[in-house]
């Protein structure tokens, strides 16, 4: 996932109140032709038709972004095709799938909002095809706008029992947990075992332990861990990215605690 911080100098509590969004990384996006629905009874269905298509449209849409030097250019292709059949699942969800391979990849705020914008609320104008990677899609970007919904956490675990090795799941279904660490922590451990070079998962898994350490009275083992992830992700963003800075502060605020606490 892309970093798209914005760079402030903040007091404590202002920080404190940019923190919360920062797990914001979902588009709001624009509404395609028909209105979407904002029920989220979709997330108890029952997966019981053919998924192939689905599956294997993610397979060829993922190899041709991975050859391609012009991602932008393929997801635009798949957005109009979309928009010409608003109600086709598979068209819809051949958007969604080159809108997120092309969206994990590094790159600028302002290409990660260009290739994603309108897909959450594509995704939801076809009648359901009842599948499991529909589904799934549908999470990734669903979670963002509704993420500490009940519907969304127990979606993600159904979708883990499928698959508990799928890192983007992994990653979105610890950001459903955050009010339980030691569940979101376990998470993003999986998804750092299985992608460790990605700056979101470290990241976001040193956010998690700071913010407990520093607003809900969090153990010191919280905030050290922390720290050690935050520095991971920043050995892992591009250098000298001033939207990062987001994690220095972070880091700052925790070892200030720390010694404070060790003064007392």
């Amino acid at each position: 996932m892309i970093c798209i911080f914005k760079k402030f100098r903040l007091s404590s509590c202002a920080f404190c109140a940019l923190l919360m969004l920062l797990l914001a990384f979902g588009s709001s996006g624009i509404a395609l032709a028909q209105k979407p629905t904002t029920s989220l009874s979709w997330t108890t269905e029952a997966w019981t038709d053919d998924n192939r298509p689905y599956a294997e449209t993610r397979m060829r849409v993922r190899d041709e972004l991975a050859s391609s030097r012009d991602p932008a250019r393929i997801v635009a292709s798949y957005r109009q095709s979309a928009r010409r059949q608003p109600r086709n699942a598979l068209a819809v969800y051949c958007w969604a799938a080159a809108a997120w391979e092309a969206s994990v990849n590094p790159g600028s705020e302002q290409f990660y909002r260009q290739v994603t914008t309108g897909v959450r609320e594509a995704l939801a104008v076809p009648l359901s095809p009842h599948t499991y990677d529909y589904a799934r899609m549908r999470y990734l970007f669903e979670a963002d706008a509704n993420r500490r919904m009940r519907e969304m956490k127990e979606l993600g675990d159904r979708l883990l029992a499928v698959d508990q090795r799928d890192p983007p799941v992994l990653y979105q279904t610890a950001l459903a947990y955050t009010d339980d660490v030691p569940k979101a922590a376990a998470l993003l451990d999986e998804a750092i075992a299985l992608a460790p070079t990605s700056a979101a998962n470290h990241g976001t898994l040193g956010y998690i332990y700071v913010m407990a350490f520093l607003y809900r009275n969090g153990p010191e083992d919280y905030a050290r861990k922390g720290i050690t992830e935050l520095r991971i992700y920043l050995s892992l963003s591009p250098k000298n990215e001033d939207s990062c800075n987001w994690a220095r502060i972070g880091i700052d605020a925790a070892n200030r605690k720390l010694s404070h606490r060790a003064r007392r």
